[in-house]
C-alpha cells in the first residue's frame, strides 16, 4: 500500500482520535455535570472494508498524489469511510468508526474498547492553517451526554497538544495543502506533494489494570437507622449518603452496619449523617461533624459504659477537588499552570483539614472504639489507557496519597476502596449516564475495603 494511502488514512484516524481523547479529558475536567444525559447517538456504523474497494480507493489515490509535485483529489463520504477504516487494524480500541460529511465539517462517531463499550461522537470544523489541516471542535459526545458548550473553546489548543500534525507528518517530506473543502458530497483537496511521507502516531497511554474481585459477598443493610447501646456511625459525602444506590441499605455504610452484626452476633445501633456535596471545609461547618461530636460525648458522658460509638467511617475529600475542577482556571486551561497551582493547594488544605477532624474524632471517641478512613476510586477510569485516564488516575494517586498518609500518621485504619476498582468504572458506578456515583455493586465492594480494614485490626 502506497505510503500516501496510509497517510491519509492516519490523518482521519488521528482526527478521531483527538475527538475521542478530548472528549474523555473534558469530561473529566468538567466532573460530568449531573442530570445533563441527552440521548446516545444512533448513528449506524460504518460497514467493514471491502478490500476491492480499498484496492480501487489506492489506485486512485495513487495516481493523484503517488508522485512529488502539485495534487488534486475528491473523495466521496464512501471512500472516506474505506480511508479511514484501513488504517484501523484487529489491535486498534477504537471500533464502529465512521464519519459522515457535511458543509465544511466532518461528523464522527466510533466505540473507544476498555472494561465497558464506550461509545463517543463528535462533529470538527475542517479548515486550513499553514498549508495543513486544522481542526476546530463544535460538539462533543462522550457515552449519554453532550459536554457543556464552553468545551468547544478549548478544543484547538488541545487537540494540537494531543495531535501535532507538524510532527505526524515527519522528516522524510510532507504534503502541503493549498485546498481543503467538505461538502455533502465531498472533500476536495488539492496542494503540493513534496515527496514522501510518514506518520508518527503517540500511542495510548498505560491501561489500569480492572478492579480487585472481592473474596466475599456483603447483602444490603437491614435498616436506613437503628437503635442501640452500641452504635456504628457514619460520616462523609453523597459515598455516605448513598447516592447512586438503589436505596439507602445498598449504599456502603448499611452493608458494613450488617456485616459488623453478622460477624460479631451481636446488635449494633446505626446512624449515617452523611451529606451529598460535603468537602473536608463544609464537614466542620454544616452540622454534620457537630452532630458527630454530640452523639459520641453524649453516649460516652452518659453514666453507662455499655453505651458508646464503636465504630466510625470517614469518606471525604473528592468534592475538595472538584470545587477546584469548576473554576475558571482549570475550565480554560485544564493543563495549565494556574489550574495545576490551584489543584495543588486544594490537596495541601484538604491534609490539613483532614487531620484536624482525623485528630478531633480520635480524641472525643472512647478508648477501644475504631475510626476508618476511606479512599475514593477513580469514576473515569474506563479501561480504554486514553490521556484524560492518566490526568484523572493522577489526581486521584495524590488525593489517596494524602488520605493514605493522615491514616498512618493517626494510626487509624485504612479502607483502600481504590483496587476495588481499577478500570472498571464503567460497571461500578453510574459514570456512562453521566453520574459519577456508584450502582449497587460498587457500593457493596466499597464495603468489602471497610470490611478488610476492620479485619486487619482485629
Amino acid at each position: 500500500m502506497s505510503r500516501i494511502f496510509k497517510l491519509l488514512g492516519w490523518l482521519l484516524v488521528l482526527s478521531l482520535v483527538a475527538i475521542v481523547v478530548f472528549a474523555g479529558y473534558v469530561a473529566a475536567a468538567f466532573g460530568l455535570i449531573p442530570g445533563l444525559r441527552p440521548p446516545v447517538s444512533t448513528q449506524t456504523p460504518a460497514a467493514a472494508v471491502d478490500p476491492a474497494q480499498a484496492k480501487l480507493l489506492e489506485t486512485k489515490l495513487n495516481g493523484a498524489l503517488g508522485t512529488p509535485g502539485p495534487f488534486a483529489v475528491e473523495l466521496t463520504e464512501a471512500e472516506l469511510n474505506t480511508l479511514l477504516h484501513v488504517p484501523l487494524g484487529a489491535e486498534s480500541r477504537l471500533r464502529e468508526a465512521g464519519v459522515r460529511l457535511g458543509r465544511g465539517r466532518l461528523d464522527f462517531s466510533a466505540t473507544v474498547e476498555g472494561s465497558v463499550s464506550l461509545p463517543v461522537r463528535g462533529s470538527v470544523m475542517v479548515g486550513l492553517e499553514a498549508g495543513r489541516p486544522r481542526l476546530t471542535v463544535v460538539e462533543i459526545g462522550i457515552a449519554a451526554f453532550t459536554l457543556p458548550g464552553a468545551a468547544a473553546q478549548l478544543a484547538s489548543p488541545v487537540v494540537d497538544q494531543i495531535v501535532d500534525l507538524d510532527r505526524a507528518v515527519a522528516a522524510e517530506g510532507n504534503l502541503r495543502f493549498d485546498k481543503l473543502e467538505v461538502t455533502p458530497e465531498k472533500v476536495s483537496m488539492a496542494g503540493v506533494n513534496n515527496g514522501g511521507s510518514r506518520i508518527v502516531l503517540r500511542g495510548a497511554g498505560a491501561i489500569t489494570p480492572p478492579g480487585k474481585q472481592p473474596s466475599r459477598s456483603l447483602p444490603s443493610g437491614r435498616a436506613e437507622s437503628a437503635s442501640g447501646n452500641e452504635q456504628y456511625l457514619a460520616l462523609g459525602d453523597s459515598l455516605a449518603a448513598n447516592v447512586g444506590a438503589s436505596g439507602p441499605l445498598a449504599g456502603y455504610a448499611g452493608r458494613v452496619h450488617r456485616y459488623l452484626e453478622t460477624v460479631q452476633r451481636r446488635t449494633f445501633g446505626y446512624t449515617n449523617i452523611g451529606v451529598s456535596g460535603e468537602t473536608t471545609g463544609s464537614l466542620t461547618t454544616s452540622g454534620q461533624f457537630q452532630q458527630a461530636l454530640d452523639l459520641i460525648n453524649r453516649l460516652k458522658n452518659d453514666g453507662n459504659p455499655a453505651t458508646k460509638v464503636s465504630y466510625i467511617t470517614l469518606d471525604i475529600g473528592a468534592n475538595d477537588i472538584n470545587v477546584v475542577l469548576k473554576q475558571p482556571s482549570c475550565k480554560s486551561d485544564p493543563q495549565g499552570g494556574a489550574c495545576k497551582g490551584g489543584i495543588a493547594n486544594a490537596l495541601n488544605a484538604f491534609r490539613s483539614k483532614l487531620e484536624s477532624i482525623v485528630t478531633r474524632l480520635n480524641e472525643a471517641r472512647e478508648p477501644g472504639s475504631v475510626l476508618v478512613v476511606l479512599t475514593y476510586f477513580n469514576p473515569y477510569n474506563l479501561g480504554t489507557g486514553l490521556p484524560f485516564e492518566t490526568e484523572s488516575e493522577e489526581a486521584v494517586r495524590q488525593l489517596n496519597e494524602h488520605i493514605r498518609a493522615v491514616a498512618t500518621a493517626s494510626n487509624v485504619p485504612l479502607a483502600d476502596v481504590y483496587p476495588y476498582f481499577g478500570s472498571d468504572a464503567g460497571i461500578l458506578t453510574h459514570i456512562l449516564e453521566g453520574d459519577i456515583h456508584p450502582v449497587d455493586q460498587g457500593y457493596e465492594r466499597m464495603a468489602v475495603a471497610v470490611a478488610d480494614a476492620l479485619d486487619a485490626g482485629r
